[in-house]
């Protein structure tokens, strides 16, 4: 799972739109101020979620994309909470999340463990920077951890 922040995929999104919706990762990293080295993992998570392709150093907005760069605020956390239910673990986090009215930290590393056999071998270390992750897009859609990463409420 790629570690990167809500505001790291929302800005490569917007950035790859003004740049006419395609680039090469160099230019993508020189567009976003970014070292070219440090453009991996907002990549992989702009890709996991649908918003980008990747081909041979091309970066590419999908329509899904498109859709994304153009929206405003809240239809941008909408289809984000809509891309997220269509992939794991974060489908099934999101489903628990529902029927059960709340998780707390265990229940979704547990989860994320569940779908992802890898994440059973992460260190106590990724297990903390990969919930803050969680923790950071679930809050982008309005269901948020409190201060307290225990239990996790909705936003409405």
């Amino acid at each position: 799972m790629p570690n990167a922040k809500i505001g790291q995929v929302v800005e490569l999104v917007n950035k790859l739109s003004i740049l006419g919706g395609q680039s090469d990762r160099e230019g993508l990293a020189y567009a976003l101020g970014i070292n070219k080295n440090s453009i991996g993992h907002p990549l992989k998570a702009a890709e996991l979620v649908g918003l980008i392709s990747l081909t041979s150093g091309e970066v590419k907005l999908t329509d899904i994309g498109n859709q994304f760069a153009q929206g405003d605020e809240e239809s941008k956390r909408k289809l984000f909470e809509e891309t997220l239910s269509a992939v794991e673990p974060f489908a099934t986090i999101l489903r628990a999340f529902r029927d059960r009215k709340g998780l707390n930290s265990a229940e979704v590393l547990n989860f994320v463990k569940a779908k992802i056999p890898a994440a059973r071998k992460w260190r106590p270390s990724t297990d903390k920077e990969i919930l803050k992750m969680i923790v950071n897009w679930f809050d982008y859609v309005g269901t948020r951890f409190t201060e307290q990463p225990t239990e996790m409420n909705q936003r409405h």
